[in-house]
């Protein structure tokens, strides 16, 4: 009970108040650091699995989808049902051609050729940049688009935002929002960079 060699945690910080949650979460990762103790944790906190694990596992009606490091699942899911599981909110089916991914007759850069198998792209809402300005784009992925609904998520918000038939959703900051005057109705530019498209 002492030096375990596994500890064996569900969700241990659930029930907590935020101040006390963090408090417990930098005293987990602390203990973690400096034991030869394995951790295997059950959670269904983002922020909890980015900032504790160093591997992890998606678990989807009992069969393990993905094993990896844990940065390695949230930024290239291995299945549209894990990309969706891990927030991946833009996902689409596409048709790929010349190192391309044509989504509703839009054409989406990508930065390395999909395998054969795949059909589909996923793209992380805090990859997208939102721009009021009309200031050309560095990236090679930029559209023009109409904001169509704005939700807050707490201290970030979701910002629907609509070129041609295709809906992105981006995460902003309150500032963000603020600054840039977004609101639904206003044609903006939205931009990410090929590096950012997954395909699956």
């Amino acid at each position: 009970m002492i030096s375990p060699r596994l500890l064996l945690l569900d969700e241990p910080l659930s029930a907590l108040d935020p101040n006390f949650r963090e408090e417990i979460r930098n005293a987990l990762k602390r203990l973690h650091e400096n034991t030869d103790t394995t951790f295997l944790m059950v959670t269904h906190d983002f922020g909890e699995a980015l900032a504790l694990a160093d591997r992890g596992a998606v678990i989807d009606h009992g069969v393990i989808e993905q094993v990896g490091a844990i940065h390695e699942i949230f930024q290239r899911p291995c299945s549209c049902s894990v990309a969706d599981f891990v927030g991946m909110k833009n996902l689409f089916e596409a048709k790929f051609e010349d190192g391309a991914a044509e989504v509703s007759g839009i054409k989406i850069r990508l930065s390395q050729a999909p395998k054969t198998h795949h059909r589909y792209i996923a793209i992380r809402p805090e990859d997208i940049t939102v721009e009021t300005n009309r200031l050309p784009s560095t990236h090679q992925n930029t559209f023009t688009a109409v904001v169509t609904g704005i939700s807050s998520q707490g201290f970030t918000y979701e910002v629907d935002i609509k070129a041609g038939t295709v809906t992105f959703k981006a995460l902003v900051t309150k500032k963000s929002l603020v600054n840039k005057e977004i609101r639904e109705g206003l044609e903006v530019s939205i931009s990410f960079d090929p590096a950012s498209v997954h395909s699956l």
